[in-house]
């Protein structure tokens, strides 16, 4: 398991918000706080890159910046702890080119937040790769938007891609929780622990998987054809009764599609 990550998706865990001027005006305003929240189980810092790229050198993570007169923000430091919140950032737009905070492809991405670890002799990274559009009403506000996230933990890097079907089940008021809607949506009975690729629906348990990789060649959910099959072992987490799946190379199994 990793030590740290940042809450929600790629999609919906980072923002923007703007903020008033010094002439108190937000309307018209450039500063935009940078806001999001993390879970840390071991001290760390969040560091904002501009226009950078990273580079794998001898196992680390190092990042060049296409634009040398601003490379990133400083850093700013987290204890252990679960629902912090990182509004610590103030991005002034004014200093930019909209067209320099924009992604058209390559390697260099305009905005990358960083997640990494205080101990240097184990350092983990998360990285968040990001662009920034402009609102189409009249506010013309602009929105941070995530292209892609990794974790690098060891000397390897994993590109994290959402998979639909695996929520946090709530606590019931006796502080149990909630297993309901967990279940195998063919048999109905036990608990889906198999994803399909390459549309990444979790929803099936690895009994049927076996059976419907010989007798069928699409997902139940979406009716596209599937080329492999991923079977997950869940633990329960005790801090916040969650559900966290985890993918170590000893417990996972990748089923090929007989029909690709």
């Amino acid at each position: 398991s990793h030590p740290l990550s940042a809450s929600g998706t790629a999609t919906t865990g980072f923002f923007f918000f703007r903020i008033k001027n010094d002439s108190g005006s937000q309307s018209d305003s450039t500063l935009y706080r940078l806001e999001f929240t993390l879970d840390a189980d071991c001290s760390c810092f969040v560091q904002i890159h501009f226009n950078a790229r990273e580079l794998y050198q001898d196992g680390e993570i190092q990042f060049a910046y296409r634009n040398k007169r601003v490379s990133c923000s400083d850093r700013f430091h987290f204890d252990t702890g679960s629902d912090q919140v990182f509004n610590n950032f103030i991005f002034d737009s004014s200093k930019w080119d909209l067209a320099d905070l924009t992604y058209s492809g390559g390697l260099y991405f305009p905005v990358v937040v960083v997640i990494q670890t205080d101990d240097v002799e184990r350092a983990q990274m998360q990285s968040t790769m990001c662009t920034v559009d402009v609102a189409n009403d009249s506010s013309h506000a602009l929105i941070l938007k995530p292209l892609r996230q990794k974790i690098a933990c060891d000397g390897v890097i994993y590109l994290l891609q959402e998979m639909f079907g695996i929520e946090n089940k709530e606590m019931t008021a006796d502080g149990s929780t909630d297993d309901g809607g967990l279940e195998c949506i063919i048999c109905m009975s036990d608990v889906r622990d198999t994803v399909i690729l390459p549309c990444r629906h979790l929803c099936i348990c690895n009994n049927c998987a076996d059976t419907l990789r010989y007798k069928l060649n699409n997902c139940p959910i979406c009716r596209s054809p599937f080329r492999a099959l991923i079977q997950l072992r869940a633990r329960r987490q005790t801090r916040n009764m969650g559900l966290d799946l985890y993918l170590p190379e000893d417990v996972v199994s990748v089923i090929r599609n007989p029909f690709f």
